[in-house]
């Protein structure tokens, strides 16, 4: 479900970015920059999320902020408890890295916020 909304999200933002970019690029002074080269296409949709990932004025332009960090050991042993539906702590045998992977417990935490919105997506 948070993957749909995540998809949702991005598509909204680049349809917003493209729509206010092709008004701008008649624009004499409107340029964007790829690996500091000038260019006059808009970016591909790969190309917008990841300037929205690594650069925060451009993520802060056109409202779109994805951040995405490793989980920790605890974070992932917390997610296989819920997983297991298991109340208490888990045995010391599945608290390795190798039993979570085995068990398809998610190793990233990617929060999306655009237009006062926030959602999680685990991968």
């Amino acid at each position: 479900m948070n993957e749909k909304k995540y998809n949702q999200i991005v598509d909204e933002a680049y349809k917003n970015y493209i729509n206010k970019r092709c008004k701008d690029c008649n624009k004499d002074n409107y340029k964007e920059s790829i690996n500091g080269g000038k260019v006059i296409r808009p970016f591909t949709k790969e190309e917008f999320i990841d300037k929205c990932k690594t650069h925060k004025e451009f993520s802060e332009r056109w409202g779109l902020k994805i951040e995405e960090r490793e989980l920790s050991l605890e974070e992932r042993i917390i997610l296989m408890n819920k997983k297991l539906g298991v109340t208490d702590t888990l045995p010391q045998y599945y608290n390795t890295d190798d039993e979570m992977d085995k068990n398809n417990v998610p190793t990233k935490l990617i929060t999306v916020t655009y237009n006062n919105e926030t959602i999680e997506i685990y991968e």
